[in-house]
């Protein structure tokens, strides 16, 4: 799990600036939704 981490990490330092925001905006959206379902 710590490699799948670390994957990520690099992932995110190789993508665009843009895309990671992107990226951040849906999943801050996504965890809004569940809270709405809640």
């Amino acid at each position: 799990m710590k490699g799948f981490f670390y994957g990520n990490y690099i992932i995110k330092i190789i993508l665009n600036y843009k895309v990671t925001e992107v990226f951040f905006i849906e999943k801050i959206s996504l965890e809004m939704s569940i809270f709405v379902f809640y």
